[in-house]
C-alpha cells in the first residue's frame, strides 16, 4: 500500500525537479561587433563606440571570462543538484525498505497474536474434555473397586 504511494510521486519528483523550474537563468545577449576600416562609412541599428586596439582586447577577454564564468557557475549548480537528488533517491530508497521491512515485522506480528488467539479458542474444548476424562476416570475406578458391581 506504501509502495504504491510513494513509487508515483517519487518518480513525479525526479522527473519534474521543482528547483530547474525555480532558477530562471537567461543566458548573456550575442556579443555582436563589426570592424570598420579607415574612410568607410557606417550605417548602424545600434550604438557606435570607436575603440582602440587595447581596449577591444580588454571588453574581448571580459566577455569570455564573463561566459566562462557563468559557464562555470552553471555546471557547478547542476552537479551540486544531481548529487542532491541522487543523494535523496538513496534516502527515499532506504526509507522505502525500512518501511517495507516494518510491514514485513509487523505482519508477522499480527499473524502471531491471531494463532495464539486461535488456541485460546481451544479453551472450552479442553476444559469440557477434561470434565469427561474425569468423570469417566472416577467410574472407572468405583467400577474397579466395586469389582464390576457397581455402586448400590
Amino acid at each position: 500500500m506504501i509502495k504504491t504511494l510513494i513509487i508515483p510521486f517519487l518518480i513525479l519528483g525526479l522527473t519534474f525537479p521543482a528547483s530547474l523550474f525555480a532558477n530562471d537563468t537567461k543566458p548573456l545577449p550575442e556579443f555582436s561587433y563589426s570592424y570598420a576600416e579607415k574612410g568607410t562609412t557606417l550605417t548602424l541599428k545600434s550604438d557606435v563606440y570607436i575603440l582602440l586596439p587595447d581596449a577591444w582586447a580588454l571588453i574581448n577577454t571580459e566577455y569570455e571570462m564573463i561566459q566562462r564564468k557563468w559557464q562555470l557557475k552553471y555546471d557547478t549548480d547542476m552537479d551540486i543538484m544531481e548529487i542532491n537528488t541522487q543523494l535523496q533517491i538513496e534516502l527515499r530508497d532506504k526509507q522505502i525498505d525500512y518501511l517495507a521491512e516494518e510491514l514485513d515485522r509487523t505482519c508477522l506480528l499480527l499473524i502471531e497474536t491471531q494463532e495464539t488467539k486461535t488456541l485460546g479458542d481451544y479453551t472450552s474444548i479442553i476444559i469440557g474434555g477434561s470434565f469427561i476424562l474425569g468423570v469417566l476416570s472416577t467410574t472407572a475406578i468405583v467400577f474397579a473397586l466395586t469389582k464390576g458391581q457397581g455402586v448400590q
